[in-house]
């Protein structure tokens, strides 16, 4: 059975002195079977003590650097998953302990006993509750352009496809983006040796769309998120 990581947390807390952000890394590593490198672990020394400014706890940085390995592939930009994980588990740690900076945190849960082992306990159940959560996210994401980067990407050699269905792309779409829906991408016989931008605004459809590219050969792929065009696109 799988460790959580409140199981491991007082060994590395207590049991080898690591501070809060060391110890809830360290923690997952463990749990989650991350295989982190001895190295990586002193990337955290500087969070302790919400950074030594009682910013945001050691926990929840911790945390988020665990979430962060678990899922990123290439970048947090190409990983909504993440960051939908790491905005809900911030999210909880406030609703539920009241705050995720350590100026509030400290006065409420420290003890001369335990320090600060009540509060990153409870921070690591909630990043337990937040890994094991199914959210209908994609995990990863071609490369996102932004809008220089997609107005360059139209005067080059590359494919442009606007995976909409048929009838949004006639009520407006940008000039140069073929229209090729998602329901009919099966058959696309695109030139798999050049860039290829997928062109929509539901990230869950772009999802679908690369995986269908990818597995015909593609391996430039990149999207615009449709949600940034305005109707307008200076050429």
């Amino acid at each position: 059975m799988a460790k959580k990581v409140i199981e491991c947390l007082d060994h590395y807390f207590h049991g080898l002195g690591y501070n809060c952000a060391e110890s809830t890394l360290r923690a997952a590593n463990e749990a989650w079977e991350l295989n982190l490198p001895e190295e990586a672990f002193r990337l955290m020394g500087g969070f302790g003590g919400g950074m030594g400014v009682k910013g945001v706890c050691g926990g929840v940085s911790g945390g988020v650097a665990a979430l962060s390995h678990y899922y990123v592939r290439i970048s947090g930009h190409q990983s909504p998953l993440l960051m939908a994980k790491a905005k809900i588990f911030q999210e909880l740690v406030a609703e539920r302990l009241g705050d995720t900076n350590c100026s509030y945190l400290m006065p409420k849960y420290l003890t001369e006993k335990e320090s600060c082992m009540p509060t990153i306990s409870l921070i690591a159940q909630i990043l337990d509750e937040v890994k094991d959560m199914e959210l209908d996210i994609p995990e990863y994401l071609p490369r996102k352009l932004r809008i220089l980067q997609f107005m360059d990407a139209l005067k080059g050699n590359c494919l442009r496809i606007d995976i909409r269905p048929n009838s949004e792309y006639a009520e407006g779409h940008i000039d140069g983006i073929d229209s090729l829906p998602l329901t009919e991408l099966d058959g696309y016989n695109g030139d798999t040796s050049l860039p290829i931008v997928i062109c929509s605004g539901d990230i869950n459809a772009v999802d679908k769309a690369h995986k269908i590219l990818a597995g015909k050969g593609f391996a430039e792929i990149y999207y615009f998120d449709l949600n940034m065009w305005k109707g307008e696109l200076v050429k």
